[in-house]
């Protein structure tokens, strides 16, 4: 799963006064169908210190629930794709080729059949 945070802010923002708000954006892409728990830590610190005041505790949890994406649609496709355009590609070469292929197959079987004399194998 790829987060991205979506707003220029900093994962520290200063509230200094009661009724001060943060926010903080994110956007979520799944990589492929599943359930996904999100879980979001908040702590605040004392001013600018790393001395921690307070964590949330539970950590807000977001459940996730992915039926299909396009990513993984693709990427499942993709060996059959492949496979698909090997065939193609193998019959376009024997389309390509036929006429010498069935040229060197003549000229063999002439090739043989002059060297037994045109004997049908008995003497």
């Amino acid at each position: 799963m790829r987060v991205v945070r979506l707003n220029d802010t900093t994962a520290r923002q200063v509230i200094a006064a009661p009724g001060d708000t943060v926010e903080w954006r994110w956007s979520v892409t799944p990589t492929k169908p599943g359930s996904y728990d999100l879980v979001l830590g908040l702590t605040t610190y004392q001013a600018d210190s790393n001395r921690a005041l307070s964590t949330l505790t539970p950590p807000l949890m977001v459940r996730l629930q992915v039926e299909n994406s396009w990513s993984h649609r693709i990427a499942s496709m993709r060996d059959w794709l492949i496979a698909l355009g090997s065939v193609a590609a193998a019959l376009l070469a024997l389309y390509a080729f036929r006429a010498p292929l069935t040229e060197l197959a003549r000229a063999r079987r002439e090739a043989r059949h002059e060297r037994t004399g045109g004997r049908d194998g008995y003497l």
